[in-house]
């Protein structure tokens, strides 16, 4: 392939780990002709928990990306300006595995879609994962950034995973995702755009939800507000349901608290310390009917 032939595009990209993973695999660098059979049974007991954990969060993701996150007000749009908002709003996004989690991209295309449906539709999705994650007490960590990208085999590559992973990497450090700071001056750069048409009433509603679903966090970094109300509407055709997924999710970040704690590592106790924190500052409001 010559360089002419590549395609590069701009892409919005999560880069998502699970937590606890990759300590437990790397516990058994490979299967050796030493070990015994009894060795190996022991090996698949420790590796299989966290294996199928990740299964089942990539099975849980597989599912999520076949649905639509429509607002709840939508049909109260005028016909016309509802036909546009759903054809923008369409779910796009695409993943693809990696080790001990999983990316989650969509383009950027000034064409077709509003760009910043993009922005929006991955950010609400990858506060729904941070949701489920910490209800399923299987917690994740991650970034969100946009760069430039090139699709082969269904396959992306290039820088915008690698911001985004250094996000996750270096500076979300426990549950929670941070969003990058090109991606939020790209967002910046919408709110004095203007078009003269029905373009600007879609670009200032889009840009609306898109600022429900970020906020700065204790020391500053922009993360996914995943306590934001907009979220409960996830769960609110199940029983009790919003009630039910905040009090698992308090729960296992309360014991993993003091897990850490009660064995010394205060650490990881100040982290949960300061997810706990965030918890509790949006309790009475997620449980506000």
């Amino acid at each position: 392939m010559k360089d002419d032939e590549i395609s590069l595009d701009n892409f919005i990209v999560a880069f998502v780990d699970v937590l606890g993973t990759k300590d437990a695999f790397l516990k058994y660098p490979a299967i050796t002709s030493r070990m015994s059979e009894e060795d190996v049974n022991e090996m698949k007991r420790l590796v299989g928990r966290p294996l199928f954990n990740l299964f089942d969060f990539h099975d849980a993701v597989k599912t999520m990306l076949t649905t639509n996150y429509y607002h709840p007000d939508a049909h109260r749009l005028p016909p016309e300006v509802l036909k546009e908002y759903l054809y923008n709003i369409q779910n796009d996004i695409r993943s693809q595995n990696f080790s001990d989690g999983f990316v989650l991209y969509m383009p950027i295309d000034s064409n077709h879609h509003n760009p910043l449906a993009a922005f929006w539709s991955l950010i609400y999705f990858t506060g729904g994962i941070m949701l489920y994650s910490l209800a399923k007490g299987s917690p994740v960590r991650g970034g969100i950034e946009i760069g430039w990208g090139t699709l082969r085999d269904n396959q992306l590559f290039g820088g915008a995973i690698a911001s985004a992973y250094t996000l996750e990497s270096g500076i979300a450090k426990y549950p929670r995702i941070v969003l990058g700071k090109h991606l939020l001056e790209y967002l910046n750069s919408y709110r004095n755009t203007s078009y003269g048409d029905r373009r600007d009433e879609m670009t200032k509603g889009l840009l609306a939800m898109i600022d429900q679903l970020h906020k700065p966090d204790i020391d500053g970094v922009e993360i996914v507000h995943w306590l934001a109300n907009r979220y409960k509407d996830l769960f609110r055709d199940e029983p009790n349901g919003v009630s039910v997924v905040f009090s698992d999710v308090k729960k296992f970040v309360d014991r993993e608290y003091e897990r850490f704690m009660d064995t010394g590592n205060a650490k990881l106790g100040q982290r949960y310390f300061l997810l706990s924190t965030y918890i509790d500052e949006y309790e009475e409001s997620w449980l506000k009917t």
